[in-house]
């Protein structure tokens, strides 16, 4: 840059911004004009300047491709967030289907066990462990003088502490504690799913 003016330091951005000698590039260096120069040649070159000239048809056909394309973006993320969801479901149903399957001993719906409260001779684990601990919830409801079978809104007059506390089982699909009532499938051996995931994750319906 060369100037005959004498600047302050100061200014030396303001001078910079403004120089007719300085060096800088075509207006059109965003859709590739290669020229430079001073800026006071700026004004002689965009008359000449081919890729200024040809800027109107460039623009129209960027926003005519930009009308194309971004609908099919917007698509392409709609796709990809629907397959980002089915691999999730997809993985939460092989959980699923592991665990149904329970290390070799596949979980069913049995009338004899599941579905019914049987005494704790019998030979499933899962009737077992309710009667038992139905078990020690009675004697604990006996020790504090709790009607073990009184009705709901005399319950609620019984404080907290005292009242015996509910079965749970683990459901070996959503890992949550479920009551008996909510098993849907079950090992004798060991093992249970709950219904709300053998409803959601109990078909192979893909949609």
């Amino acid at each position: 840059m060369r100037t005959n003016k004498h600047i302050q330091r100061g200014d030396i951005n303001q001078h910079e911004g403004q120089c007719i000698n300085q060096t800088i590039s075509c207006t059109a260096f965003d859709i590739k004009c290669p020229w430079k120069g001073t800026r006071k040649a700026l004004a002689q070159h965009l008359q000449e300047c081919p890729f200024e000239k040809i800027r109107p048809a460039i623009d129209d056909i960027y926003e005519s491709l930009r009308n194309v394309y971004d609908p099919l973006i917007n698509e392409v993320q709609t796709i990809r967030q629907q397959l980002e969801q089915q691999v999730q479901r997809n993985r939460k149903q092989n959980h699923f289907l592991l665990a149904v399957f329970n290390e070799g001993k596949p979980m069913s719906v049995s009338p004899g066990c599941s579905d019914k409260r049987v005494s704790p001779k019998s030979t499933c684990r899962t009737s077992q462990a309710l009667c038992e601990q139905e078990a020690i919830m009675f004697k604990r409801a006996m020790a504090n003088n709790w009607n073990y079978n009184q009705s709901p809104q005399s319950q609620k007059k019984q404080p907290v502490q005292d009242r015996p506390k509910s079965t749970s089982f683990l459901c070996a699909s959503c890992h949550d504690d479920i009551d008996f009532d909510s098993i849907a499938l079950h090992h004798c051996e060991g093992g249970c799913i709950c219904k709300t995931c053998v409803r959601m994750y109990g078909s192979l319906d893909m949609n």
